[in-house]
């Protein structure tokens, strides 16, 4: 095994960067998806999301380290539950090791604007041996002598969560497990536990508040050495990113991301380590993120236009038929009243017609209330809320008995009234407005 001796003589001279992300995938992109190190961000936010991220370690180098990452994630009825998988597999040399997770979270109000989340992965983790890329000089070797190229063990993280506005708190267990995969009498993998607490804090940096600065934190700790680190988050808008880091080995790095773009997400992260003898064989990490989000929300309103129009015909024809009849019993009018209840049960169906209960909100009153924006309880910045609607004269609804603040722009007793309404915002300014009913 030579290429493979003289690779992990490389490893060796890397220090503690390699021989902890054998155990614990370490990624700069991680401010982008926490799910990584902590299950309790699965699911975190109201669409569903798709991620593939990979890293080769010692550019340049053949057999080097590469890791690779997918996870898919939403909520899940309510928005306190979040699921999602995932997959992710290395490769150094000849042994490979291939991992499939099912992540579940849920989130809990401890108090007004403070939450926990908590999160659970579960899976397999599969040790192998690419005989494939074995040289006949090796075949000698009693581990390829033995044949038996594959193990299997049970892996698992748990995680915690605490956020309040801005700031962000995170304990993700690794391995907690800690199960040994056997492939010989004298091979074996040992999964050691971890630790891997997190901090961030956003930091506002002009009066419109769209551009921020966030410093992060991420603590590690197990039986194998693991760097510590910290990176400043520049962010501009939820969209651009630009991202230092610097980890106690001596690793540099800088990261680049655009998010939301049309529903995607691409990041780069380049990484080197400060050290002379690794920089003359070496180049350093390369690191590529793609993601893209699914409205599916958004989308399930746009489909269903033809079905408002709809409702708003069946409501004109229901008006004139009363016109000309006093009763109630006839069945043209049956007729209608019959179809315009389907017509608002397939709206409420698609999101379009949502119920409440007035008793839940304070200060507000039977009716309809077209809506054109929901923010999150536990990720809303109060300061923006009040610049971005309230100061341009929306009005909100706020329950404690829900996670969710509705911004509205029209309150009216007449369902035509509202209809209407929503017609003009959907057509206009604010495509994935809705109507809600309290009663």
């Amino acid at each position: 095994m030579k290429n493979l001796r003289y690779l992990l003589a490389i490893i060796g001279a890397f220090g503690t960067v390699i021989s902890s992300a054998q155990q614990f995938p370490i990624y700069n992109l991680q401010f982008l998806n926490q799910s990584l190190y902590n299950p309790s961000a699965v699911g975190n936010g109201d669409q569903v999301n798709a991620m593939i991220l990979n890293k080769t370690y010692l550019s340049g180098v053949s057999g080097r380290p590469s890791t690779f990452y997918g996870t898919v994630d939403g909520p899940v009825v309510t928005d306190k539950i979040g699921a999602g998988l995932g997959i992710y597999s290395e490769s150094l040399g000849i042994t490979n090791k291939l991992g499939a997770y099912a992540m579940g979270s849920y989130q809990l109000k401890i108090a007004d604007e403070h939450y926990l989340r908590f999160g659970l992965s579960a899976g397999l983790l599969q040790f192998s041996i690419n005989d494939g890329e074995v040289d006949a000089s090796d075949l000698e070797d009693p581990l390829l002598v033995n044949k038996n190229f594959s193990s299997t063990a049970v892996d698992g993280t748990f995680g915690i969560g605490y956020v309040n506005k801005n700031l962000e708190l995170g304990l993700g267990i690794n391995q907690i497990l800690g199960n040994k995969s056997k492939i010989t009498d004298d091979v074996n993998f040992q999964l050691s536990r971890g630790l891997i607490g997190s901090a961030k804090y956003r930091l506002f940096i002009n009066s419109k508040k769209d551009l921020s600065i966030e410093p992060m934190l991420l603590v590690r700790y197990s039986d194998v050495e693991m760097p510590q680190e910290a990176i400043l988050i520049i962010n501009w808008k939820d969209q651009f990113y630009v991202a230092p880091s610097y980890k106690s080995s001596g690793a540099i790095g800088a990261s680049f991301a655009v998010a939301n773009y049309k529903g995607f997400t691409i990041g780069y992260s380049f990484e080197t380590i400060v050290n002379k003898e690794i920089s003359a064989i070496a180049s350093g990490s390369h690191e590529i993120m793609l993601g893209y989000s699914f409205d599916i929300r958004s989308k399930a309103m746009n489909r269903v236009t033809d079905k408002i129009d709809a409702l708003e015909e069946a409501l004109k024809k229901q008006a004139n038929d009363q016109a000309g009849v006093d009763s109630l019993q006839n069945e043209g009018i049956k007729k209608n009243k019959e179809n315009l209840e389907k017509l608002k049960k397939q709206l409420r169906d698609a999101g379009v017609l949502k119920d409440g209960k007035v008793s839940d909100y304070k200060q507000s009153k039977e009716g309809f209330y077209n809506v054109i924006a929901s923010v999150k309880k536990s990720r809303v910045d109060r300061d923006k809320l009040k610049s971005d609607y309230i100061d341009k004269g929306f009005k909100i609804l706020e329950s404690d008995n829900t996670e969710w603040i509705y911004v509205y722009d029209n309150y009216t007793t007449d369902f035509r009234v509202a209809l209407a309404k929503l017609k003009e915002l959907r057509s206009g300014a604010h495509p994935t407005s809705w109507i809600f009913v309290l009663k």
